[in-house]
């Protein structure tokens, strides 16, 4: 009975990790400019902050539903903040890459940093908690999973997600020492140019919102 849920959770880790968004594409170009390791402290971020989200929707499921009213004003905090990240990102100084020269020291720092960045904007983002919301229904209702099978279905679903996405950290990695720092640049502007749109679209959805709900 557990393989059986151990092979749904991992097809839909599987399929879950084909949606792209913001953060794949500052996971690569984390990868491409400073390495595996600081590219894999962002994903750890990112995966603490889903277990987090997991764990609260499941605990608290019957209260997270009266979030959704609150929905519009927290997509449009999450917009402005995925904008801010974005023209950060596209006017950051390509030439302060991590390298072995630097102290362990101040590795550390920049490392947490990169923790923390994963973690803050995979958790701002108002549509993990219902998505996570979502697989959790799918988990309980379609497949009737209670207790220890669901534990193992959202385990399974969170180690083959951040499999792949180890798998996908070290394919841009390859590039690293290939990238010119005038390319570089350019991946800075596209990655900071896609932050910014999808903080643009999570702007207008909450506006939007507003609108019919005037």
């Amino acid at each position: 009975m557990y393989l059986e849920v151990v092979l749904q959770g991992i097809s839909m880790g599987f399929i879950l990790s084909l949606l792209i968004g913001p953060v794949f594409f500052l996971l690569m170009e984390t990868s491409i400019r400073d390495g595996f390791k600081a590219a894999l402290f962002l994903d750890l971020g990112v995966f603490l902050s889903d277990v987090f989200f997991i764990s609260l929707v499941y605990v608290f499921s019957k209260e997270i539903l009266s979030l959704s009213e609150y929905e519009n004003t927290l997509l449009i905090i999450a917009g402005i903040t995925f904008v801010a990240f974005g023209i950060y990102n596209a006017k950051k100084n390509t030439a302060k890459r991590l390298n072995n020269e630097m102290l362990s020291a101040e590795k550390n720092k920049i490392y947490f940093r990169y923790f923390a960045k994963g973690f803050i904007l995979n958790a701002i983002n108002p549509s993990v908690v219902f998505y996570w919301f979502g697989v959790l229904i799918l988990g309980q209702i379609n497949n009737q999973y209670k207790g220890p099978e669901l534990f193992i279905f959202f385990a399974s679903i969170l180690v083959s997600f951040f499999g792949i996405d180890i798998l996908k950290i070290m394919g841009a990695g390859l590039l690293n020492k290939k990238i010119t720092p005038t390319t570089m640049k350019k991946i800075n502007l596209f990655t900071g140019t896609v932050l910014m749109i999808f903080g643009i679209v999570m702007i207008v959805k909450g506006i939007n919102g507003y609108i019919h709900f005037l």
